[in-house]
């Protein structure tokens, strides 16, 4: 036998001799515990009468066999040292996380100064109030969920964001609802948004359209507004809406029915079919028909809008 195969025979046996201890284990039940350790020393025993065998090998002037010896051993190394790579890379990541944790804690990220953008409606020292962020609040240990729950119970705050500026500041981004229009509420009027939020209730009326003829069953701030008739409000809105886009005001906007009643003034009233007014907004004919009243300076009388899309003037005012 040449020395390769004897290499070979010599590791094939030692991988030989611990499946025959695996396959006695589990066949053998009535071996007893102290039988097992036997067959694992006597294994051992075996196992490091191998590495005397590679030594010998090694010793030998056989490059092949040389070459077997050496890439075990070096197998054998590398296990062990990403065994011990591990964890060390383990604690040294456990320890690098323990020292961040108190680093952040250190009073140097104590919050002191604290800013609000995005507002206009709500002045900073209203929304400072509600966020109600502690004095010595660390900055990253702050709830931020929290102070944005606290400041979104003002109903003109639609959107809440909290940035982190190191070392020390927190920042307040607030997106607002803006006012689009009122509905009366006996004396007083409530102002929405547009998607019929309540953002208000106030004595004196704002420069926004307001619609009449809404009743009201119920109403919360910042909640939407609950009516009877959801339809004709709706309506209301959608004239409002096409009146922005199509550079027109109207002072109010009431729904009768199918019919709409929009006050340009006090005294000028524009009156029709919902569907033609709409659609006379829409295709610019009305914004004509206004501007030459305009310019003519009446601000009194009914503009009527027939079926077929004719606009007639009287300088009465319909009921």
């Amino acid at each position: 036998m040449n020395r390769n195969d004897l290499s070979k025979n010599i590791i094939d046996e030692r991988y030989h001799n611990l499946d025959a201890i695996d396959t006695d284990l589990e066949n053998d039940s009535e071996v007893k515990r102290h039988g097992v350790n036997d067959n694992i020393f006597a294994a051992s025993d075996d196992l490091n009468e191998e590495d005397r065998q590679f030594e010998e090998i090694d010793e030998s002037d056989d490059d092949t066999s040389k070459k077997t010896v050496e890439r075990y051993r070096r197998n054998k190394g590398m296990k062990k040292r990403r065994k011990k790579n591990f964890f060390l890379r383990a604690f040294l990541f456990i320890l690098f996380l323990i020292v961040i944790f108190f680093v952040m804690k250190l009073s140097f990220f104590n919050v002191v100064k604290t800013s609000v953008t995005g507002n206009t409606l709500v002045k900073s020292e209203e929304v400072l109030k509600l966020a109600d962020i502690k004095k010595n609040t660390n900055i990253f240990f702050c709830k931020k969920g929290d102070i944005e729950d606290r400041v979104l119970k003002n109903p003109f705050i639609e959107e809440v964001d909290i940035d982190r500026s190191l070392p020390n500041e927190l920042i307040i981004n607030v997106k607002e609802r803006k006012p689009a229009f009122l509905v009366g509420y006996g004396t007083r009027y409530i102002t929405l948004d547009d998607k019929k939020i309540v953002l208000e209730l106030k004595e004196a009326r704002e420069k926004i359209t307001l619609i009449k003829g809404v009743v009201i069953k119920d109403i919360e701030l910042g909640k939407v507004i609950s009516v009877k008739d959801e339809g004709s409000l709706d309506k209301a809105i959608s004239v409002i809406n096409e009146c922005k886009k199509a550079d027109l005001f109207f002072k109010s906007v009431e729904v009768r029915d199918e019919e709409l009643r929009c006050y340009i003034y006090d005294q000028l009233l524009v009156k029709g079919d919902y569907n033609d007014v709409m659609k006379s907004i829409k295709g610019g004919q009305m914004k004509e028909v206004v501007y030459s009243l305009y310019k003519d300076k009446i601000e009194r009388g009914t503009l009527r809008i027939s079926k077929d899309g004719e606009h007639f003037f009287s300088p009465v005012i319909d009921k």
